[in-house]
């Protein structure tokens, strides 16, 4: 370890919000917090499980505690590795060939360590990891069908004592399954694959830029089914009264945003979708022998009068009269 290299002590200013439960006083020190984080996790601190997806992808995680106290050298790894501070010594440091080295300690903090490097860890004991390993050759597929290039020179960014809060708040739930025993849904694990492998390539890579837009253009897709279902979900309602929030909670959007989704997706705005809709189905009906009284309420007006008003204002007739003018 470097004469010149300090430890970067750093801890969560509210352990639960690491590890939901956990509760510390203010005059917690950092060793008292590393040790009870440690005893709050009721998994198995060697537990071990291999979380694997569809198509190639592939992803491997792995809880384990280890003693870096007479150092331990790591060769050179296909995988990429992002490693979540969990609990122990404070006092850890990365050194790679011919490199000073740099402090990596932290409870709760996250490290990125590129593939295909060889590097030493040090601390002064035990320290508590929970690793995600991604092979790199998997990793290149994943950028490539995701944004639509060629990702051979594809680089992961090393990085040091970061707070990622994605990782802490994914980290509970992956150690849960390992807690478990069973083994997970396949949905389950995709989902884990997934979602990893897009964080690494966003986050921590030469290729964010690429990434983030293809994400943004997915969400954007999202939009749209939410779009189609909100208008499918409209229609089959047309009698009733539907409000905006009923809709919004229905596709899982807030009111606002579903309002200026639909907007931009459609033209129109919810209320204006309804109203042409109300309008279509009332023509349809005038093509039968219904009451118009009783096509109004069917299609959700207030009123027969209501009816012709909208009639008046967006046909330039009355029902009455396109009635007549079809069965002519």
């Amino acid at each position: 370890m470097s004469e010149n290299s300090e430890p970067k002590d750093v801890v969560l200013s509210d352990p639960g919000d690491f590890w939901p439960g956990f509760q510390a006083d203010a005059a917690t020190n950092e060793a008292q917090t590393a040790i009870r984080l440690r005893e709050t996790m009721e998994a198995d601190v060697f537990a071990v499980t291999t979380l694997a997806g569809f198509t190639g992808e592939r992803l491997r995680s792995q809880r384990m505690l280890q003693d870096f106290s007479q150092g331990v050298d790591v060769p050179p790894a296909i995988d990429h590795t992002i490693v979540l501070h969990l609990g122990g010594a404070t006092d850890v440091h990365r050194q790679y060939l011919g490199e000073q080295a740099t402090p990596v300690g932290g409870i709760g903090t996250t490290t990125i360590v590129a593939a295909h490097r060889a590097c030493r860890w040090m601390a002064s004991g035990e320290v508590e990891v929970l690793h995600f390993y991604m092979d790199d050759a998997v990793l290149r597929e994943i950028a490539t069908a995701e944004t639509g290039h060629d990702a051979a020179d594809l680089t992961i960014i090393d990085r040091h004592s970061i707070d990622d809060p994605f990782i802490r708040g994914i980290a509970p739930a992956i150690m849960e399954q390992m807690a478990a025993g069973d083994p997970p849904s396949q949905l389950l694990l995709d989902s884990f694959d997934r979602v990893i492998a897009a964080h690494l390539l966003s986050h921590y890579s030469n290729h964010s830029y690429r990434m983030q837009s293809a994400l943004a253009q997915q969400a954007q897709r999202g939009e749209r089914v939410k779009v189609v279902r909100a208008r499918a979900y409209l229609d089959e309602r047309l009698e009733a009264n539907v409000a905006l929030q009923e809709v919004a909670d229905h596709v899982g959007m807030s009111p606002f945003h579903f309002q200026r989704v639909f907007k931009a997706e459609t033209g129109l705005t919810p209320h204006q979708h309804v109203l042409q809709a109300r309008l279509r189905r009332a023509r349809e009906m005038l093509q039968g022998t219904q009451s118009i009284a009783d096509i109004a309420f069917a299609c959700g007006f207030a009123s027969q009068q209501h009816m012709t008003t909208v009639f008046g204002k967006h046909l330039g007739v009355t029902p009455g009269k396109y009635r007549r003018k079809f069965r002519v």
